[in-house]
């Protein structure tokens, strides 16, 4: 079970919960009272129609997203492969196959090792060195499937003696394609982060994630949470799930010990991204309106208190048992 996997079941408490909390979101659907103020808060008119960065074709999508999610987080800070969701493949494989496990275990190392070279969070890499890593990411995003297929790798079959050879070029091209446009859209954020202004947490977890059996969203910046798509779609009901998947994460931080005040989303396909006040999904839409018409947003007492209030039944949507 994960957040994205309790969105998507109907009789989910969670769903329910976050469907009906994050006012602005449900009203920004045909027949709300709110309707259209909500849609224009949101830049429903904004979305592009057709992505610009179109797939390239035999390149599977799930590993073309998480490859990429990879590779731009290498571009924010540096992070040790050990502590990513690829590496608990070790866990998961247990001790049975003691070769494969050797073989990721080299690998990681490899990864450290280039990561270390290039400098990827210091500087622009060439074309040569930035395939180089995306080859790297790849493998990484193949490790992560084995995690959250529960173990399985037939579909990897058959793992080669170097992991880096089992990367389809068709991915590693859709990944660079996508990635030279995202470094422009996110070179402010990470000359901050390299001025030590901004802080910068890839793919982090939360006090509630092991409540859903794990969620883990894509990054964080300062106190922004964003979550990074490379889907074919951009619609309102995209937009709408990943905003709900957004704020959820915000709600699964019981303690606020990431101090998230904004949810953002960038959709690579399209280069279209937004950056959004989370105030704006915890309160009933009229007041968001109000506040927002007055330009005189909440306090941060309001917000933290209303924070609280949503955590408290965040956390009993999570703890309810499933039937």
């Amino acid at each position: 079970m994960s957040l994205t996997s309790e969105l998507d079941r109907q009789d989910s408490p969670v769903r329910r919960f976050l469907l009906e909390a994050i006012a602005l979101v449900s009203d920004a659907k045909r027949g709300s009272s709110h309707e259209q103020r909500a849609k224009a808060l949101l830049d429903f008119d904004a979305l592009p129609r057709e992505p610009s960065l179109v797939p390239v074709p035999r390149a599977n999508p799930s590993t073309v997203g998480t490859a990429f999610d990879y590779r731009l987080r290498y571009d924010m800070s540096p992070f040790s492969s050990f502590n990513t969701v690829a590496a608990a493949s070790l866990n998961v494989l247990g001790t049975g196959d003691q070769t494969l496990r050797s073989t990721i275990t080299d690998f990681l190392e490899a990864t450290d090792t280039l990561v270390e070279n290039l400098g990827p969070d210091q500087c622009d890499l060439t074309r040569d060195e930035d395939r180089q890593l995306i080859r790297h990411c790849v493998v990484l995003a193949q490790l992560e499937s084995i995690v959250r297929s529960g173990g399985r790798y037939q579909h990897l079959s058959p793992l080669r003696p170097d992991l880096l050879d089992g990367a389809p070029e068709s991915v590693v091209t859709d990944v660079a394609a996508l990635h030279a446009p995202a470094l422009v859209n996110f070179g402010p954020r990470r000359q901050l982060i390299q001025q030590q202004a901004l802080a910068h947490w890839p793919n982090p977890t939360f006090a509630g994630s092991a409540g859903i059996g794990g969620a883990d969203a894509d990054m964080i910046v300062g106190n922004e949470i964003i979550e990074l798509k490379t889907t074919k779609t951009l619609d309102p009901k995209a937009l709408r799930s990943a905003l709900t998947q957004l704020v959820g994460y915000c709600l699964l931080d019981y303690p606020d010990q990431f101090q998230l005040r904004a949810v953002g989303v960038y959709f690579a396909r399209h280069r279209w991204t937004r950056t959004w006040p989370l105030w704006m999904f915890l309160f009933p839409t009229r007041e968001v309106l109000d506040w927002v018409d007055h330009d005189n947003p909440p306090a941060e007492q309001v917000v933290a208190k209303r924070l609280g209030e949503l955590r408290s039944q965040m956390r009993a949507a999570v703890d309810t048992p499933r039937t």
